[in-house]
This record gives C-alpha cells, sequence and structure tokens, in this order.
C-alpha cells in the first residue's frame, strides 16, 4: 500500500534533491549574491585575513572558512554550502514534522528563497541550528549547544540570539503570549517616538538609515496572522500530548514576534533578530494539526496565501535591493550555466564598482 504523499519517503527525498539542485547551481540570485562572492575572493589567503586587506564586512570565522574553500572557487563554494544547509533542513524536518512536505512548502518564501538563496551566512547559522543545535537543545546537551552557538556567532553575529533559547525554554508559554499583546503597544509607540527622533540633524548616517527604515506593515500582519494561527491550533487540538512536545517551538515563535514588535521601529535590525526564531514555524503548523477537519483546513488554506504573500514580497524586496531591472512577476531563475543572462534583469556590479578585479570568471561556469 502507498502511504499518504506527505508520509512517503521518496516524495520528501524528491522534493529534497530538487530543491537542492536549484539551490546549488543558482547563480545571482537574490540582494547579496555578489557580495559574498567579492567577500569569498578577497579571502584568499590567511595573510589577506590577518593583515587587513579585507575591507567588506564579514565576521573571521566565516573568512577562515573562505580561505579554506577559497582553492575551489566560489561557485563550487555555493554547491557545498547548498547542500549542507539543505541535508541540515532535511534533518530537521524528517525528525520533527509530522509533514515534511508541508514544511517543505512554508520554509519557501523566507528560509529558502532568502536565507539560503541570498544572504549565506545568515541562512548557514539558521541550518545549523535546525539540523545540529535544536537536536542538543530537545536532549539538553548544553555544553555542545553552546560550542556551536559560538561557531555560528563567529558565521554571522546576530545568531548571538541563538545562545538565549535554553532561557527562552525556561518562560512560561501563557506569560509569552501575553507579552505578545503588550510588546505590540510599547513596540509602536516606541515606533512613533523614533518617527520623531529621526528628525533631529545630530543623528548620524547610520543612525538614520536603521531608524528611518519604513514600518512594514505587511510583515507585523504576517507575521500576527502566523501566531494567531499557530495559538488557534494549540488551543483546539486533540493532542494535548503533541502541543507538549512542541512548547519549545512555540516559545520561540511567541518571543520572535516579541523581539519584532519591540524593535518594529526598524524593520531592518527587527527582521534580522526575529527570524532566527521564526524558522521553527516550519514544523509547527504540521505538528499542530490535530484539530476538527474544518479548522484544519481553514489552517492549510491561510497558509497557502501566506506562502503566495510571502513569497510575491520577498521577491519585490530583491528586485529592490539588487536593483534589478525586471518586474516581480518578471524575477529570473539564473544558473551557473546561463550566468550572463543575469544581466540582462540587473545591473553588472562588476563593471560598476572597483572589486571587479577581485572576480575570477564572473560569466559562468564551474571553473574558478
Amino acid at each position: 500500500m502507498i502511504p499518504k504523499v506527505h508520509k512517503n519517503k521518496v516524495a520528501v527525498a524528491a522534493v529534497f534533491v530538487v530543491y537542492t539542485f536549484i539551490l546549488a547551481i543558482r547563480y545571482g540570485q537574490g540582494s547579496d549574491y555578489f557580495a559574498y562572492e567579492l567577500i569569498f575572493n578577497q579571502c584568499n589567503s590567511l595573510e589577506a585575513v590577518f593583515s587587513g586587506q579585507i575591507d567588506v564586512h564579514s565576521e573571521l570565522l566565516f573568512q577562515l572558512i573562505c580561505v579554506l574553500f577559497n582553492p575551489i572557487g566560489f561557485k563550487w563554494f555555493v554547491v557545498l554550502v547548498s547542500i549542507f544547509q539543505m541535508s541540515m533542513l532535511y534533518r530537521f524536518c524528517t525528525k520533527y514534522s509530522d509533514n515534511p512536505l508541508l514544511s517543505f512548502a512554508i520554509a519557501y518564501p523566507t528560509l529558502y528563497s532568502t536565507y539560503f538563496f541570498s544572504t549565506m551566512r545568515q541562512g548557514l547559522t539558521m541550518s545549523i541550528f535546525l539540523g545540529l543545535m535544536y537536536p542538543l537543545l530537545r536532549e539538553k546537551k548544553y555544553v555542545p549547544y553552546y560550542l556551536l552557538s559560538a561557531f555560528c556567532i563567529g558565521i554571522h553575529s546576530s545568531s548571538a540570539i541563538y545562545a538565549l533559547v535554553p532561557i527562552v525554554r525556561s518562560l512560561k508559554l501563557n506569560e509569552l503570549w501575553g507579552l505578545d499583546l503588550l510588546c505590540l503597544v510599547a513596540g509602536t509607540a516606541i515606533t512613533l517616538a523614533f518617527l520623531v527622533l529621526v528628525h533631529f540633524e545630530t543623528l548620524s548616517g547610520t543612525a538614520k538609515m536603521y531608524l528611518t527604515s519604513d514600518v512594514s506593515i505587511v510583515s507585523l500582519g504576517v507575521r500576527i496572522l502566523k501566531l494567531l494561527i499557530l495559538y488557534t491550533l494549540m488551543r483546539f487540538s486533540e493532542d494535548r500530548q503533541k502541543v507538549k512536545e512542541n512548547e519549545t517551538m512555540l516559545k520561540m515563535y511567541a518571543t520572535s514576534l516579541i523581539m519584532y514588535e519591540l524593535l518594529m521601529w526598524s524593520p531592518i535590525i527587527s527582521s534580522r533578530l526575529a527570524v532566527f526564531y521564526e524558522v521553527v514555524g516550519i514544523a509547527l503548523l504540521p505538528n499542530l494539526l490535530n484539530v476538527k477537519p474544518l479548522l484544519k483546513k481553514a489552517a492549510l488554506a491561510l497558509t497557502a496565501c501566506l506562502i503566495l504573500v510571502m513569497t510575491y514580497k520577498n521577491i519585490s524586496a530583491y528586485v529592490w535591493q539588487g536593483e534589478y531591472t525586471c518586474s516581480t512577476m518578471e524575477y529570473p531563475y539564473v544558473t551557473v550555466f546561463n550566468a550572463d543572462k543575469i544581466y540582462e534583469y540587473r545591473r553588472n556590479p562588476y563593471e560598476r564598482y572597483w572589486f571587479y578585479d577581485f572576480i575570477d570568471n564572473p560569466y559562468g561556469g564551474f571553473d574558478k
């Protein structure tokens, strides 16, 4: 007898292979691909790293990783990172999600298309958390957990937020739900205060960049709706043991909204921090679908709508941040085998900036 599709190991493995292949051979996708190519090619020796020649922002450990893999070239480095990220995601979804296929779908708009495709360092630390750190957290093996946390901080400093997860585990879930409501009010008040503050000329340019970013009502609304869906499923669950098993993820998700609300005066900061906890949401919804059929269908329908909305919103952000010349609906998928095609849709950074000399063979293929 053929098992249900979402529990069919062959189907799950097939999606994993497709996701991995698409991720591994991408070229120039998102807003940060070329920035990471620049970092990689500048970090071509220990001397370059420790002599202060590297003038692009990245943590030391990531620079050393680039030195280690520099001989194979950036495109092969992307392949290896892609395989690692997807292996960690596959491990998490198959081990902690009741419906791995649904988890892969939920992961697509943000974790996969944004953090795996474009912002490599954050995506790498998130994958390490999902595949390695979360299992240690469940087993209360805190020494290796914090060692991996330190490793992640060496790749991207904002992943230091993972060091607080054991503390979040100790909090009461009902108190976090209440804090979510209070922080929405507090965050709104703080945001209004900062909107006034940005008009003072004494603020530095960097400060104004973080404070004058438009508050994203869509992002806040999507996050609140996701939490309401999860809260409703938790309250009406017919399997209380399943809710208890997922308490850590529920606490992390509730805390992510608290962080976003308090910091929503700067979408740049709030989204970068909150997403580190939000990633567990890819397993939460599949695990809380032990409810009445009508409620289950409603939750799945809303989730499908959210996936579509977030996919469109995130692609729009890539188009704007990556200086694409196409519309959101025309956003392309370009591979290393037709790399020069990317410049039909976005400006060529190699011809516009001084770092052209650091790039080897920018026009495709897998040779360095």
